[in-house]
């Protein structure tokens, strides 16, 4: 008797090979497949740029509710945006396959790393903060990962580590997936409570980060055994040998870190990352991590210390207040850059967004501490000679030059972003970010601290409450400020006209907002009363 599948939606009808037309994307090639997909390099036909296509797998693709939960929890995915999680585009369906269209990135996975050995213990302290803070951004949207592993941390081009899979998470709110149950995961980097099917929250990836914390330093996985029940036991009742045993001069302070993060209990373990993330930070700046695992390394080490207390006893020689300024971060230390005018590529009326966006991106960074962003009226004078950021950076004598690229669709404003380096050109740090319109003050706070991030800034407690600031609540009236500002810089009669109205209506959707009735209060404004 033959099967009847007309209605298996397992099935796909199209094979997907090279040149194969998904949606929008064009298939270049097939990166790999696993367990839990098929993962495909994709030409964007609309965007012009190459991107990843992840297909769950047909076992998923057989039940609506499993397909209906992914998609879900895809779509939570996608609203992540952070230097160290691979951003998720797009969430669809193809032949009733659903598919992630992802950002690719051409680099090896950590677990390459892992195998030559060559990383010093500088070098994964770095990473593991890194991760750590990638797995903080989406713990704080109620993300929970539940396979974190090396094979799944891409290190790009210039090293730095993504997390990827992140479609495949909890979600709170979401229910709870089928098929594997609360043992989805890998066997090895699998929390206790997930060896024991029990219920997973956020610790049970600080377990996993732990695990790969362990292996980053010692070269193998703190529980093995001969086979996957082995290795659950391993997980659940034993106890992993010290670092010590295999790596030398390892700080007990990152011991602690490990044991912390791979206690049995959850409720003794980091209870959260940013837990995790703090101490990770405090051992990178501790001056206890040596550059290379060796004797030489020790030496170096001691060599240091005695150059930094010999440092110490001659500040304190000089006094008090010499003192105070040898601890106080050096006036070369501030960063400075210009932000230009974003390149609108969308819709000519946009154009207003683009340029307010970046002057308001600028007044933010200026209130930040060890920032010197240069003046946007002069700014403003230079993009009229046509000059490129970095060239804009040159005349304003800044180190930086901040632009990009904005382009909005209907209600999703995407801004492409590079702070370029004025003496090399190098770009230092990029990113794309998507956000719709009415969560544009976090797209401002977001750059701000990932430039921040990017250029070793530390943002201090009124920092960041400077960053938490809106002027304004309503984003209605923010867009209507940003048009009357634009009208405002061309200063003929009929662009002031156009620019009060757009102030009194900013007004009208708050009347407490501050700019927008100080717009109203310009000199035209004064005249007409009169």
């Amino acid at each position: 008797m033959v099967a009847d599948d007309s209605n298996d939606e397992t099935k796909s009808f199209v094979a997907l090979t090279v040149g194969t037309k998904v949606s929008h994307y064009k298939i270049i090639s097939k990166l790999g497949a696993g367990g839990m997909g098929e993962v495909y390099l994709v030409e964007d036909t609309k965007l012009k740029r190459q991107v990843a296509l992840k297909f769950l797998p047909h076992y998923l693709t057989s039940d609506r509710d499993s397909k209906a939960r992914f998609t879900r929890e895809a779509q939570a995915a996608a609203k992540l945006n952070h230097p160290n999680i691979i951003t998720i585009h797009e969430v669809s369906e193809y032949q009733g396959r659903p598919f992630f269209a992802m950002e690719h990135v051409e680099g090896k996975s950590l677990r390459d790393l892992i195998k030559i050995k060559e990383a010093s213990l500088e070098r994964v302290i770095d990473l593991a903060t890194q991760i750590c803070d990638g797995l903080r951004e989406a713990h704080e949207a109620g993300i929970v990962h539940r396979d974190i592993k090396p094979s799944n941390i891409i290190l790009d081009k210039k090293g730095r580590p993504k997390l990827l899979d992140f479609g495949l998470a909890a979600v709170k709110g979401t229910d709870k997936l089928t098929r594997t149950g609360s043992t989805l995961g890998t066997v090895g980097y699998m929390s206790p409570e997930q060896a024991r099917g029990q219920k997973v929250d956020q610790r049970s990836d600080i377990f996993s980060l732990g695990v790969v914390l362990y292996e980053m330093v010692t070269g193998r996985r703190p529980f093995k055994g001969e086979d996957d029940a082995a290795t659950l036991h391993a997980i659940t009742d034993d106890t992993p040998q010290p670092l010590a045993r295999f790596c030398t001069d390892v700080p007990d302070e990152l011991q602690q870190v490990v044991d912390r993060a791979l206690e049995k209990d959850a409720e003794t373990r980091y209870q959260t990352a940013s837990g995790m993330l703090a101490d990770l930070k405090r051992l990178a700046v501790s001056g206890l991590m040596p550059v290379t695992v060796s004797a030489q390394a020790t030496r170096a080490r001691k060599l240091r210390w005695a150059v930094a207390i010999s440092v110490l006893i001659i500040a304190v020689v000089w006094g008090g207040l010499q003192l105070k300024d040898w601890l106080t971060p050096a006036e070369a230390q501030v960063k400075s850059l210009a932000v230009v005018d974003f390149d609108n590529i969308g819709a000519e009326e946009d154009a207003y967004l683009a340029s307010g966006l970046a002057e308001d991106l600028a007044v933010k960074l200026r209130k930040l501490q060890g920032f010197h962003v240069a003046s946007s009226a002069d700014i403003r004078r230079l993009v009229k000679e046509n000059l490129l950021p970095r060239e804009i950076a040159a005349r304003l004598k800044v180190q930086y030059a901040l632009g990009g690229s904005l382009l909005r669709e209907d209600t999703l404003v995407r801004v492409n972003v590079e702070l370029i380096e004025k003496e090399t050109g190098d770009v230092v740090w990029s990113d794309q970010i998507d956000k719709q319109f009415t969560e544009i003050f976090q797209f401002m706070d977001e750059v701000s601290r990932k430039i921040a991030q990017a250029l070793e800034v530390r943002l201090t407690p009124v920092d960041k409450a400077a960053m938490a600031a809106k002027p304004t609540d309503d984003a209605e009236a923010y867009d209507h400020y940003l048009k009357g500002r634009h009208y405002y810089y061309r200063v003929t009669f009929r662009d002031n006209e156009l620019a009060e109205r757009e102030f009194e209506r900013a007004l009208q959707l708050d009347p407490d907002y501050p700019l927008a009735l100080a717009g109203t209060l310009r000199p035209w404004a004064e005249a007409k009363a009169t």
